[in-house]
Order: C-alpha cells, then structure tokens, then sequence
C-alpha cells in the first residue's frame, strides 16, 4: 500500500510539472496537447513504477521527474530549449519544496486537538494545491515566450542559479531531516528556498526580455539606417543623371561644331576615346527591377572607377520573396564590401562575380570576389572585421546576417584560395 501511494504522489507530481508546460509553453501542432498529456503520464507512470523498485531514492526520483519533463518538451513542444529547461526545473522543485513546507506546517498543527487527522490530510492537500496553482500561474505569467538567444554568458550563469537553487532545495531537505531544528526554523528555510527559485526565475524573465526589446530596438534602428542609405543611393543616381544629361547636351554641341568645321580626324578621335569611355560608365541593367537596376549601375560605376571589374547575371520576377528596400540593402552592403576587398588586390585581379536568380518564389544571391587577405576567425558564427576600428566598422556583414535571418533565409560563406563567397537563400 505504502509503494501504491509513493507512486501515485509521483503520477500526480508529474502530472502537475506537465500541466505548468502545457500552460506556459507553445505546443506543436501534430499532437493534441491533452493526448500528449495523457500519454506522458501513462509512460511515466510505467517507467517509474518499474525503475523506482531497482534504484529507489529521492535523487532518482528528481531525475525521472526531469528526464520525463524533458523529453515530453522536446518531443511536443516548441520554443527556446533553455527556457523549457529552466521551466521544468523550477516546477519540478516547486513542487517539492511546497510539499515539504506544507509538512513543516502540518507539523506545527499537529498538536491542535480540535484538528483530527482525516481534517489535517485535507488542509494539507488543500493547502498544497493553492500553492502550486499559485506558482503555475506565476510561471507561466513571466516565462518568456520570445525566441530569444541569449548570449552565452547568460545562459551559463542563469543556468548556474538555478542549478544553485535547486541544490539549496535538496539540501535543506537533508539538513532538516539529519538535525534536530524546530518546525518553524524548518518551515521558514523552504520558504526562504521558495522564494529563492521564484525570483531567480523572475530575473531570468526581466534579462530574456529585455534583451528582446534591445534586439528589436536595433532591428528597427538598422532597418531606418537603410533606408536613409537607399534615399542618399537615389539621390546620388539621379544628381549623376543630371551630370550626364548635362554632359551629353555638350557632347552633342561639340560633335556638331566638329562635323561643321569640316573636322573629321578630331571627331574620329573623339569618337574612338572620350565618347567610348563614357557609353561603357553609363552601362545600363534590365534586372525587372527598377531600383535594383539603379543600384548596381551605381555599385558598377563605383567599382569600374577603383579599377574593379564586376560581372553580373541577375534575373528577377516581378514578385519577390523578399521585401525590395531589403534587397537593395543586401546588395549596397554585400557590393561594398566586395569591391572594398577586391580594391586591395592586385590590378589584374580586381574581380567581383554577382548572380542572382529568382525561381519558384526562391531568391537565390551568389557573389564572389578576390581578396588579399582571408576573413579573421569567426565570432559569434559570424565575421568579424579586418579594420582596425572594430566599434565602427563590421556592421555591414552584421546587417547582411539579419536581414536574411528576419526574411527567414539562410547565409553561408566559402574561402578558398584569393576567392570569397557569400551565398544567400531566401
């Protein structure tokens, strides 16, 4: 009988650890969340059952408790790993701490006479559901539901507190067990220990979303940064328009000055020399996209006049799947940094290669150039800047990076040789 209740009160524990991830974190669509519930419990309650009569003990207890909770968030449901982590380890030590004030309590109303102990079985229940649901509540109010990555540092100390805690946990259980303490000293070091895991829990949620609003405050702050970089490239582009329509009024004086006066040779000359250099800067792009076309004939003449020579091959539908004022951004950065690296090569060597396709609602970017020098190690999967100025500089692989990642795309780099590679799907 004693082996039915001990397994019960883990069916039910568990069953409250499940219902707090149910409450709180984002479930997969393939199962019915009250199925999977069901089904959690009906395997815990076999698997504990057998392995509990081989290796019984309050450790092996706790570590059913967390594998179960564990592999059932993996299996069914969604969101930030280390946040369902720190959830079922909060819930699962709750619990038990809940459990054993409310003993503590039951302890100190023991010697009540009026208080019989069907009477005291029920407060204790009672008392103990209140809490928890209490709890549930609480956690599920501060879990953070934002998919956000936590930088290393803190998710390695989060981590570490909570594991703290929930070591004090089991010590004080321990040490209240092994010694002689009165009830009330008893009662007040697992609120204390409560409250210690709550708060903890509370200050892992204020950083997660903090951190979130950091985040999202400098997406909104690079994506302005862009289009105030778009508005100066159309506004360059259209002061060059200017320039040439300017310049080809003059040209088409001076070409009839040339031909009037009987001055054949100087045209030919003319003709063969100036004129030629100048139809190949004012070299045109049909991508299907205006703006596109406008940004490249701006990115070629930037790196025709540094002594790069750029080849392209661009096809573009007219619906993209990405947004047009992110693509120009993409390849404004994504140029500038080729031509910038292309720049430090040799004469001869000065390549940028730019192929971009659009097929079957897929954008496909392909752009590889020289280098002289290999790209520094990574940081954080990503770049880092070969320029002295690191605070100033960087941003621009940095930007690339995100604005891929906030079109749901992927980006990858190959170095090989004097070659670097950047491709992009989106």
């Amino acid at each position: 009988m004693a082996d039915f209740l001990r397994w019960s009160e883990g069916i039910v524990t568990f069953a409250l650890v499940l219902g707090t991830l149910a409450l709180a974190c984002k479930h997969r669509r393939s199962w019915p969340q009250w199925c999977s519930v069901l089904l959690w419990l009906a395997l815990f309650g076999g698997t504990y059952r057998l392995l509990e009569s081989v290796a019984g003990s309050f450790v092996f207890y706790l570590a059913a408790l967390f594998l179960c909770a564990l592999s059932y968030t993996l299996v069914f449901q969604r969101g930030a790993l280390y946040h369902r982590i720190c959830l079922s380890v909060v819930s699962i030590f709750s619990i038990v701490t809940i459990k054993t004030l409310v003993m503590s309590l039951n302890s100190l109303f023991s010697g009540v006479p009026e208080m019989g102990a069907r009477a005291m079985t029920a407060l204790d229940y009672l008392l103990f559901y209140l809490a928890y649901l209490l709890c549930a509540a609480y956690l599920a109010r501060f879990y953070p539901d934002k998919q956000t990555h936590l930088p290393p540092r803190y998710w390695i100390l989060f981590s570490a507190s909570t594991a703290f805690s929930a070591v004090m946990v089991y010590l004080s259980i321990e040490f209240s067990i092994s010694t002689a303490i009165s009830v009330s000293l008893s009662a007040a070091l697992y609120l204390v220990n409560l409250g210690l895991i709550l708060l903890i829990y509370y200050l892992t949620y204020l950083v997660s979303e903090n951190y979130a609003r950091v985040l999202q405050a400098q997406a909104v702050e690079q994506r302005q940064q862009n289009q105030i970089e778009q508005l100066q490239h159309t506004s360059d582009m259209i002061d060059r328009v200017r320039r040439e329509r300017h310049e080809l009024k003059n040209t088409y004086f001076y070409i009839d000055g040339l031909v009037k006066t009987g001055r054949y040779q100087e045209l030919e000359q003319y003709l063969d020399a100036e004129l030629s250099a100048r139809v190949t800067s004012m070299e045109e792009f049909q991508t299907g996209n205006a703006l596109v076309d406008l940004l490249l004939t701006q990115k070629a003449g930037e790196a025709r006049q540094k002594g790069v020579h750029i080849m392209t091959s661009v096809t573009l539908t007219p619906e993209l799947s990405v947004k047009e004022e992110d693509l120009c951004a993409l390849l404004a950065n994504l140029l500038d940094n080729a031509i910038e690296a292309s720049q430090k090569c040799e004469a001869e060597e000065r390549e940028i290669h730019l192929e971009i396709k659009s097929v079957n609602e897929m954008f496909l970017l392909k752009i590889w150039n020289t280098c002289l020098e290999r790209p520094r190690k990574m940081k954080r999967n990503w770049l880092m800047t070969t320029k002295e100025d690191s605070i100033c500089h960087g941003w621009g692989m940095a930007n690339v990076k995100q604005i891929v990642e906030s079109a749901g795309g992927e980006i990858d780099y190959t170095c090989g040789g004097n070659w670097f590679q950047v491709n992009v799907l989106i």
